[in-house]
């Protein structure tokens, strides 16, 4: 790729009618002639602008706008004045064009359907009234020919974003050739085509089939293929045509294509941007706080914010920045040990981020160290008592820099070969430095490193994953949180046994002599200490990498790794062991003495129950831990909305535990010599006397108390960031590219050359003058790696914060139908019990039904925008709805708008799909959707698994599922054989495994099956469970961990784990899964017609069934005369037993009790698992 300068403004998404094009620039719509010139602009604010669509006589334009995070259906005239919104329907949507024949505004929108199930086209008039479907099969983009022809588009994304796309959901051309409905896919090479637009009598759309994107056409019938662009560094976007000439955009600069004249050009577009979003912001630090410390002696804090450097006393004075003024991102900001310092990670538009030390009293760096060959920083601490800094990085490495010498020269300390080192600890005399290191792809011990000498030394040997530890600041003992008493728990829905808690913290005696904590001194006393209490589970939402649940939300995270050495030997130029060297007196001269030799065995649990433990931190007389505790949702919480951390204290003399000692937290760190704890929860900071009495600390313990010194609460409005946003859109465009370098999951980047990348794309920055427009630029950035998972989401777009759009949960009759009135066809219905899974309008007394017209809200009458256009900002709101029924008086009704459709539409569409297997296969067969692969899909798995799995046959349909990483539950459930079978006297027959699936299965795919939801198709053939129905996957298996984010809160991911399976290596990326039976959707209208896909594969089923054996082990139980049945049988003297039934168990109310089975004084197996 050749770097080329570029001038102007950011342009794109271009139109044309007659001679005037319009266009996006600045987030605002501009026009120019159709032969280039001065630009004008349309907007002025009044909303952020995309996709522009003239109508075909040149005097409006319809477009999208974005109210409060939300894209709708908006219009302006090209004379200027007033925009008007059309659509209320809160979906993503993009305008398509206008229909010929109606005028009526095309457009595409996710609205109507359950989230994720993609786009379909509407048509609004222009005038406003209900949206009517016309295409209700997927379709982002649409075109008319002549002779009522039709041409309609079908593709998930723009092609640059994801260059040389291969998978399931690459573009598709469906052509109407004469308008009678009847629609044949253009056969094409393979490539991702795109907007396609109908000019005469052939058909032009992107593809990037030859390697870039660029313009094509063909005949309505597919033949006669011709390239028109020779673009071979920028892809061609955003197509659109008149029906005489066409427009796009490559690398920010328009293009027209007249095919009359033959090829393109570039249209000259001379404007001056008013740089609106380049003028300097000053924010608060409430909302942008990354990180705080307290300095040494606990009287001052550093804070990083926006990715500022300030210092700051904590309730009054001023505020200190630090660092340069802008273009830099400082991170992992921390004091070192004589507070003069501070020392910090810094990146700026540089190939690689630096150490840098920073002045305590402001102003420039000090010193700086590169670290474009470490990796990027994931973890930095600062020795209390000397200048070393230690710094674990992204490669899996440990390294330590000692900013008391003249030239900082990193020393790498130690290596991991399985995942990232964590939880950097300093003993408090800088000696040792105490880590959480992954020895197997399974499990992670506590190591020390004596940072001076360089040499590594094991202290626990780990059961799983030993994590957290943090040295006692008066040298005594090392606190950790360990994974090594597991204790079960019967699940009380699905025959399972978990370990919900998770882990217990341990102290470790540093000395061979010195007294476990808890114990009084004395000639009895055991070196062991005392007992604790409890034991360990699994890790669940707490993980050993730190963070609440890292792996909820994540798509297909990645478990294995490569081999691990011997535990018991240890890496090269590690001790294990050896405690030789260290004097007895080192303790009582300040310095920090380790006896190695048996240290494994010292350790001692705190007097605390098993739990979800996030931080141990170290004080003189007592012991704090932060933990997330375990407890059911509240009903009022929203969904999926994270527990709060709560924080104990335990007396280190008595054992004494306070529960509940300080909360809600999410973070807790003290001082050097922990006197004073500071806790912050969200984006607030408290400083508070550590290890105070709790009536101390518990009066102004709330989120809502005021800030200052008798609350302790630190008013983080006085830190106030300054800064320009051009500069941080830089430093911001330089990171992103830096992760992905460093992040990548093959080294040479699939063999591109990602600098000349980079050098390619940084020209375009120049132009770009909206938050939005850099979101684009490095989306087009990310897409060069041609590679699923690399995204950027979220961010500071400047936007005042609204209020949600409010839903009534119905559907409208449809324009002209409706008559210019808002009259319901169907009340939604979900989960009627549950008022976040159904309609308002379904709730009992409401008495909302098919037909029934609303006339007006809250006493306003309901206009051309619809009841939605008055519920905008009322979501969670009590309203009253005028209701008007046929032959009744008006009435009144007061309802709660809901925040949310999705939910219900979604149920409701899965019962339809229930409804017709069970009907058309007269209840053989039971059907089951999977709408992802995180936890709320393996809900719902459970919740139909284990109401269909005794019928002779089951339907599995993954499509529409959105990925995540628990396919190997699923498939352990499917997979499950049924061999045998339990007998009761009165309780009839239940299959061995008792939730096994009766017979055989069929699992439907399609091409919005991604990530795990497609490994699980893969998997689901592989072992053997069934036939694959539908279309080939999206091909996106190359997994993500997002764990780093951009200065302004954007979340850019990295395509970090590459998955191979048996048979296909690694060839689901960027292809996808193939059916073994493929069922195409074929464009039909407005009606949703038979569901082809799951007809085929409930008539396929249905003769499998037919042909297949039954299951074995239902007959009639043996006498006792035959023999003992149990485990033993054939042994005289073995009793007869029967199999434990724990699945079957239930508590019963508030007393707690249950069957004897699940507290295991019932029968037993022997041993044997069900």
């Amino acid at each position: 790729m050749n770097a080329r300068t570029a001038e102007g403004g950011y342009l794109h998404h271009a139109t044309i009618a007659g001679d005037t094009v319009a266009f996006v620039c600045e987030d605002e719509l501009w026009t120019v002639p159709a032969d280039g010139g001065t630009a004008r602009r349309l907007t002025a604010g009044s909303t952020a602008c995309a996709g522009p669509r003239l109508s075909p006589d040149g005097r409006r334009i319809a477009f999208t706008g974005t109210f409060d995070g939300l894209t709708e259906v908006c219009l302006t005239s090209v004379s200027g004045g007033p925009v008007r919104r059309l659509t209320y329907q809160a979906g993503r949507c993009a305008v398509a064009g206008w229909h010929p024949l109606t005028g009526e505004v095309l457009y595409a929108s996710t609205a109507g359907q359950p989230e994720g199930f993609g786009f379909r086209l509407f048509a609004v008039h222009a005038d406003g009234g209900p949206p009517r479907l016309i295409e209700a099969g997927p379709a982002a983009a649409v075109s008319y020919g002549p002779g009522g022809g039709c041409v309609i588009g079908r593709s998930i994304a723009d092609p640059a974003r994801r260059k040389r796309y291969r998978g399931g959901a690459a573009g598709e051309l469906w052509v109407d050739a004469d308008g009678t409905g009847d629609y044949r896919r253009l056969d094409l090479p393979a490539g991702n085509q795109a907007d396609p637009c109908w000019v005469g009598d052939r058909i032009y759309f992107i593809s990037d089939h030859e390697g870039i994107g660029n313009v094509y056409s063909c005949h309505p019938d597919g033949t006669g293929l011709t390239r028109h662009t020779d673009h071979d560094e920028f892809y061609a976007r955003g197509l659109s045509t008149d029906g005489r000439r066409l427009v796009y955009h490559s690398g920010a600069v328009l293009h027209v294509l007249d095919p009359a004249r033959g090829g393109s050009r570039p249209l000259p577009t001379d404007l001056a941007p008013a740089g609106v979003q380049h003028q300097r912001r000053i924010v608060s630090a409430t909302g942008f706080l990354d990180g705080a410390h307290l300095n040494p002696d606990g009287t001052g804090l550093a804070i990083t914010a926006r990715g500022k450097a300030f210092t700051l006393a904590p309730w009054s004075g001023p505020v200190r920045r630090h660092g340069r003024a802008d273009g830099v991102r400082y991170r992992l900001l921390n004091w070192l040990a004589d507070g003069e310092r501070l020392v910090a990670v810094a990146g700026d538009d540089g190939p690689g981020e630096r150490l840098a030390l920073l002045p305590a009293e402001g102003g420039a760096e000090l010193l700086g160290v590169s670290l474009t060959d470490l990796g990027y920083v994931t973890a930095l601490a600062a020795s209390p008592a000397t200048g070393q800094v230690a710094f674990a990085t992204n490669r899996q490495e440990l390294w330590s820099v000692d900013t008391d010498r003249p030239r900082l020269e990193p020393r790498l300390l130690d290596t991991s070969a399985h995942e990232r080192i964590e939880d950097l600890a300093w003993s408090p005399d800088g000696r040792w430095l105490a880590y959480t290191y992954p020895d197997t792809p399974r499990s992670t011990a506590i190591k020390v490193a004596e940072v001076d000498t360089g040499q590594t030394f094991r202290v626990t040997r780990p059961v799983l994953r030993d994590a957290l530890p943090c040295f006692d600041p008066l040298g005594r003992y090392l606190y950790f949180v360990g994974q090594r008493d597991l204790t079960p728990e019967h699940d009380q829905v699905q025959f399972e046994i978990g370990f919900p808690f998770g882990a217990r913290p341990y102290a470790v005696p540093l000395t061979a002599g010195q007294q476990p904590p808890f114990v009084t001194p004395g000639p009895s006393d055991d070196a062991g200490g005392f007992d604790g209490l409890g034991g360990l589970g699994e890790l669940d939402v707490l993980d050993r990498r730190g963070g609440l649940d890292p792996l909820d939300g994540l798509d297909g995270l990645l478990l294995d790794g490569p081999g691990a050495p011997d535990a018991a030997d240890g890496p090269d130029g590690e001790a294990y062991g050896d405690g030789a060297g260290y004097e007895d007196g080192d303790q009582e001269h300040g310095r920090v003495a380790i006896d190695f030799e048996g240290i494994e065995r010292r350790l001692v649990p705190l007097p605390v129950p098993e739990g979800r433990y996030a931080t141990v931190l170290g004080l003189p007389d007592c012991v704090l831990l932060l933990s997330v505790p375990l407890s059911a949702p509240e009903p009022d919480d929203p969904p999926q909305q994270q527990q709060e951390g709560s924080v104990t204290l335990v007396d280190l003399a008595t054992g004494d535990v306070t529960e509940e000692y300080l909360g809600p937290v999410d973070e807790i760190s003290t001082d050097r010599a922990g006197t004073s704890l500071l806790y912050r929860h969200n984006h607030r900071l408290r400083v508070v006397p550590a290890g105070a009495p709790k009536e101390a600390v518990e009066d102004f313990d709330t989120p809502i108390a005021p800030p200052g010194r008798p609350t302790g609460w630190i008013d983080l409005d006085r830190v106030k960031i300054p800064f320009v946003p051009a500069a941080e859109w830089r430093q911001m465009f330089r990171e992103a590219w830096r992760l992905q370098r460093e992040s990548f999951w093959n080294a040479d980047m699939s063999g591109i050359d990602w600098d000349a990348v980079h050098s390619c794309y940084l020209p375009l920055l120049d132009r770009v003058a909206t938050r939005a427009e850099l979101s684009d630029l490095v989306w087009e950035l990310h897409g060069e790696l041609a590679t699923s998972h690399a995204y950027e989401r979220g961010g500071d777009y400047g936007e005042r914060g609204g209020e949600a759009q409010g839903f009534l949960g119905v559907d409208w009759v449809p324009a002209p139908e409706a008559d210019g009135r808002w009259r319901i066809a169907q009340v939604l219905r979900g989960d009627p019990w549950n008022p976040d899974a159904t309609s308002p309008c379904d709730r009992p007394g409401v008495d909302i039904r098919a037909g029934d017209e609303i006339a007006a809200v809250d006493g306003r009458p309901v206009g051309p925008g619809g009841p939605a256009e008055l519920l905008t900002g009322l979501a969670g709101r009590e309203v009253e709805l005028t209701v008007l029924r046929y032959g009744a008086r008006p009435r009144r009704v007061v309802v709660r708008a809901a925040r949310s459709e999705a939910r219900a539409r979604y149920l409701d569409w899965v019962a339809r799909n229930s409804a017709y297997v069970d009907e058309v296969s007269h209840g053989r067969l039971a059907y089951l959707h999977v709408p992802d692969m995180f936890r709320t899909g393996y809900a719902d798995f459970v919740r139909q698994f284990l109401g269909g799995l005794d019928r002779e046959g089951l339907v599995v349909d993954v499509r529409y599922n959105g990925g995540g990483h628990v396919s190997p539950l699923l498939l352990d459930r499917l997979a499950r054989s049924r061999t045998g079978a339990e007998h009761g006297r009165w309780s009839g027959a239940v299959p061995y495994p008792l939730e096994s699936p009766r017979g055989p299965m069929a699992a439907l795919i399609n091409e919005q099956t991604g990530s795990d939801g497609e490994i699980f198709g893969h998997m689901f053939r592989e072992r053997g469970l069934g036939t694959l129905v539908g279309t080939r996957t999206w091909g996106g298996t190359i997994a993500t961990w997002p764990r780093h984010g951009l200065v302004d809160g954007t979340v850019t991911t990295q395509p970090e784990f590459c998955y191979y399976f048996r048979g296909v290596g690694a060839g689901l990326e960027n292809r996808g899964v193939e059916p073994d039976i493929t069922v195409s959707v074929v464009p039909a209208g407005p009606r949703p017609g038979l569901d082809a896909q799951l007809a085929t594969a409930v008539s396929h089923l249905l003769t499998v069934v037919a042909g297949a054996s039954p299951s074995p082990g239902f007959g009639e139980p043996e006498t006792a005369a035959s023999g003992p049945v149990g485990v033993g049988a054939g042994s005289p003297a073995a009793p007869r037993t029967a199999p434990a039934r724990p699945a079957r168990t239930r508590t019963t109310g508030s007393t707690g009790t249950r069957k004897a089975a699940d507290t295991g004084g019932g029968p037993d197996t022997g041993g044997t698992s069900g």
